[in-house]
């Protein structure tokens, strides 16, 4: 599949229910509300019972990135793809931040390349920080990771990028092809938005808050369209969780202090270094497209805060552009991926685009909701018949995979280790083949 990404930064093709596209819903009569849960954070939960082929949300993009396999064969604004042949309509090199999505795009008509110019030209260049988290102070100098909080930790990784910034270039790995998708998608994030604060006002909603759902139903309105720049605070930044993560991965068998304020040689030369080098070679390689771009545009500054605070909210919520999507032919009541059949076909990977507001959807290796992409917008069909009050579950990446590959790559992408009911059967199962990748006759 062109781009070989890493499944943190697809999930898996959405299929769509047969007969084309689900009827369209006004965004006023979605059947859905946030729910808190205990222990898990927050879901979409059905407020009647849906049947089978209910359009249940849509989602409009935030940000978008075409796979460097097909630029030519797809449109940057619309996603029509021609495998054949390039498409007509070509954008100047100059039109944005250099790597970026609008950086040597094209388009399949002038209606669609208005349409991106517009949004172009109404991006905000105000070059405002987000809002820096409360600092918990350090009593010493250095200090073992897995014994701070959260705030202290993140006092500490904003030490290193300081240190990264200010010696940028010094042994700087080459972004692969996948960063360099993820690179485009924050780059078309940032010049299309600018740099609107993320407060994360919707983490300060009340659970179960009626207001709180409307305000995400009506980010539906964007549809057609590129999503507000404030959808952003949708996305959970997953920066702690990550170095958490790769800090456990690098450390040697006894915990290791790190020291408070680092020297760039700590940095590069230390354990614990590798946790920052891909993100910094993603932020040089930006940085100095953006450096460029600025010299003719007023795109503002590229600040280390302004980039992470995007990078590790769209590190792992991208949805995948494929064509054509997956067909599904039939399905099981007990919901996708365990007895369904698909039409054999075969994709092409086009990209990833970022839909904030989808994250309220849950992953489940057996979801009761089907994605599928139609134009810009992904949307959100019921696949079986839903109860009111039912959470509503999508998956994350390939679902027939044996249950012990499926929730170790949760676990390394996700940072959570999946407990949906497939799993938990499926574990226990004491036949060799039980947890083996459903099949036709199955």
């Amino acid at each position: 599949m062109p781009g070989h990404r890493q499944e943190t930064l697809r999930p898996s093709a959405p299929p769509a229910l047969p007969n084309a596209a689900p009827a369209p819903a006004p965004a006023e009569c979605f059947p859905v509300r946030i729910g808190h849960i205990p222990g898990r954070g927050r879901g979409f939960f059905a407020t009647r019972d849906i049947a089978p082929g209910e359009t249940v949300f849509r989602a409009a993009p935030l940000a978008w990135a075409v796979s460097e396999d097909w630029a030519r064969n797809t449109c940057w604004w619309c996603f029509a793809h021609d495998s054949r042949r390039a498409l007509p309509l070509k954008a100047a090199a100059s039109s944005g931040p250099a790597g970026s999505a609008q950086h040597r795009v094209v388009f399949c008509s002038a209606m669609c390349a208005q349409s991106a110019l517009k949004a172009a030209v109404a991006a905000s260049t105000a070059d405002v920080e987000p809002a820096p988290p409360a600092l918990a102070p350090f009593a010493a100098a250095d200090f073992v990771p897995g014994e701070v909080s959260d705030a202290q930790l993140a006092e500490w990784i904003s030490n290193v990028w300081d240190v990264i910034v200010a010696h940028q270039g010094r042994a700087a790995e080459t972004p692969d092809s996948a960063q360099r998708e993820l690179v485009r998608v924050i780059a078309t994030e940032l010049f299309l938005h600018g740099a609107t604060p993320v407060h994360g006002s919707m983490n300060n909603c009340t659970a179960d808050s009626p207001d709180w759902t409307e305000r995400v139903v009506s980010l539906v309105a964007a549809e057609g369209g590129v999503a507000p720049p404030f959808a952003l605070e949708h996305l959970r930044s997953s920066e702690i969780d990550h170095v958490r993560t790769r800090l456990r991965e690098l450390q040697p068998a006894a915990p290791q202090r790190v020291p408070l304020n680092p020297t760039a040689a700590q940095v590069e030369g230390s354990w614990w270094g590798g946790a920052f080098r891909t993100a910094a070679s993603s932020y040089a390689l930006l940085h100095s497209a953006w450096r460029q771009t600025a010299r003719t545009h007023a795109i503002g500054n590229l600040t280390h805060g302004r980039f992470r605070a995007v990078y590790f909210r769209e590190m792992a919520n991208s949805f995948g552009i494929y064509d054509p999507p997956a067909t599904l032919h039939s399905l099981s009541p007990e919901g996708l991926g365990t007895r369904a059949v698909y039409q054999e076909l075969e994709q092409e990977y086009l990209g990833s685009s970022i839909y904030p507001t989808a994250v309220y959807f849950n992953h489940s290796c057996c979801p009761n909701i089907a994605k599928t992409r139609v134009g810009r917008s992904m949307w959100f069909v019921s696949a079986v018949d839903i109860s009111k009050g039912e959470e509503l579950f999508i998956s994350y990446g390939n679902i027939t995979d044996p249950v012990a590959e499926r929730r170790a790559r949760l676990k390394e992408h996700f940072f959570f280790g999946c407990c949906c009911t497939r799993c938990a059967r499926e574990s226990v199962m004491a036949t060799p083949d039980a947890a083996e990748p459903v099949s036709e006759e199955a």
